[in-house]
């Protein structure tokens, strides 16, 4: 049954009745402030710009907007396919927090190379102020034995980069011989203080 109008309950009870229960956060239609649903074991309303997971004050954005990612290496390479596969922005009154998970296909062109960095560009914090007093976060390089961090580079404000180097400071040390394809696959979570 579709029901076309409001229903008033006159202040009785609701019962025995479910929440639609979603893979992913839906777009909401025009008006749907105030819209339910379930997902993943959260429950979530729309507060006419965000989606809120109820318990938390937690304002979710998906995907993240104008986001991509290049790869830098030793000696020559080709990125052939760039795929983002997942990208999530989570916001609270003290916390942003920038879920990740893209792949490319890289190939070297035929004299050796070594990947140095992959740079995450476009991404757009959404306040201007920020304290950088807190980790920025961490990587992990599918399929390579990289330990990798994300930390930030400073430019105008209030854009900003990201880079994925190893944990030690130097290059991811993901090297290919002459004429190797490789996919790179990277899972990235990082957050910083607002």
């Amino acid at each position: 049954m579709i029901v076309l109008s409001d229903i008033d309950m006159q202040f009785n009870e609701l019962k025995h009745f479910r929440v639609e229960n979603v893979a992913a956060l839906p777009v909401p239609a025009g008006g749907a402030e105030g819209q339910m649903v379930y997902m993943g074991g959260d429950l979530y309303y729309y507060n006419g710009a965000d989606w809120v997971r109820i318990g938390t004050g937690e304002e979710i954005e998906d995907p993240v907007q104008g986001f991509d990612f290049d790869v830098y290496s030793i000696g020559s390479i080709t990125v052939v396919n760039k795929v983002i596969e997942y990208s999530r922005l989570v916001k609270t009154a003290y916390m942003v927090r920038y879920e990740l998970m893209f792949r490319a296909d890289v190939q070297d062109q035929g004299g050796g190379s070594e990947i140095t960095e992959i740079e995450l560009l476009g991404i757009k914090p959404p306040r201007r102020t920020l304290d950088w007093k807190y980790p920025v976060g961490q990587a992990h390089i599918s399929g390579y034995p990289v330990s990798a961090r994300v930390f930030v580079v400073f430019d105008v404000v209030p854009q900003f980069w990201f880079y994925v180097q190893s944990a030690q400071g130097g290059s991811l040390g993901i090297k290919l011989s002459p004429g190797q394809q490789i996919t790179l696959g990277v899972a990235a979570t990082f957050s910083y203080v607002v």
